[in-house]
């Protein structure tokens, strides 16, 4: 009996230094106090600054840590969690561990780092998508007294009409339908300008064209095909590499 209490207390020493130091070299919000004389070490980095991230969640297996999880488990019960090899514990363990997260576990405790990327769309699936953030545009309307004018981009010929306005968004300028414009962008900034209505897109599976409200552009299997509104009538396509840059999930 005093072997297994001797292995018991290295054990317990080994956890109490391994939590002491990366509590030294950490300012971690779940952070323990580790004595009385030292606290929790929050004041007193190892180095004078944070070196990790680092993150604890614990339950203490008897009666005052598990009632507020999981009450009212007989008393032997409780006292048969610390017998990890025991297979019968799994699914109470189980419970426990989700309770415990639901409580301790919150979404500023970890960066955008730890975010799972976005699901990849299969070819053919629809879905809705907003301008990043910080893809703003510069653009300026053409307000002229004039017929507007023609170029060729996206494989076919684009007509800029008076009014509508041309957009540098860091790739090639382009030019949009005014009504399209003042409908999904708002102004930032004078001359900047970000997009703030959602769009519908889906990977094309196959090569195409489609109409826009400037003229025609054409697409390879892989682009996505992109809509302004749900029913499809403000429709036009972008290169797969640049849609992904600039826009993000719903």
């Amino acid at each position: 009996m005093g072997a297994l209490a001797s292995l018991q207390s290295l054990m317990d020493d080994c956890a109490a230094l391994v939590k002491t130091m990366m509590q030294w070299i950490s300012t971690s919000p779940t952070a323990e106090t580790i004595d009385s004389e030292i606290g929790d070490l929050s004041q007193d980095l190892l180095g004078g600054s944070e070196l990790v991230t680092y993150m604890r969640y614990n339950i203490v297996l008897n009666r005052d840590g598990i009632d507020p999880l999981v009450p009212d488990h007989p008393d032997d019960v409780v006292h048969s969690l610390h017998e990890m090899d025991d297979p019968d514990n799994l699914l109470l363990l189980k419970e426990l561990g989700e309770r415990a997260a639901e409580v301790q576990v919150r979404d500023d405790h970890f960066s955008v780092w730890f975010d799972l990327p976005p699901e990849e769309p299969e070819k053919g699936e629809r879905r809705q998508y907003r301008k990043r953030p910080d893809a703003i545009v510069t653009a300026v309307r053409l307000a002229f007294d004039t017929d507007g004018f023609t170029y060729r981009r996206y494989g076919g010929d684009q007509r800029c009409k008076r009014g509508d306005w041309i957009v540098h968004d860091g790739g090639e300028p382009h030019t949009v339908d005014h009504e399209s414009f003042v409908r999904t962008y708002e102004e930032v900034s004078p001359g900047r300008y970000l997009k703030t209505a959602p769009v519908w897109a889906e990977v094309a599976t196959q090569d195409g064209e489609v109409g826009t409200l400037e003229g025609v552009t054409r697409y390879r299997a892989g682009d996505y095909v992109v809509s302004n509104d749900e029913a499809g009538l403000d429709t036009y396509a972008m290169k797969a590499g640049y849609f992904e840059r600039m826009y993000e999930p719903l």
